[in-house]
């Protein structure tokens, strides 16, 4: 339950840019997981080589 309201207030600044994202809040976390993942993997990519 605790992980769950820290990722609630977490997304709460970006419902004041869209309020769209506001009635998927499913759709705003996936494009901020596939973000985050993509620059970490960029991240990844640039100290193995």
């Amino acid at each position: 339950m605790n992980g769950l309201v820290k990722k609630k207030i977490a997304t709460k600044p970006f419902s004041g840019k869209t309020k769209s994202s506001t009635n998927i809040p499913e759709k705003s976390k996936i494009k901020q997981e596939r973000f985050w993942w993509a620059h970490f993997q960029r991240k990844n990519t640039s100290f193995e080589k």
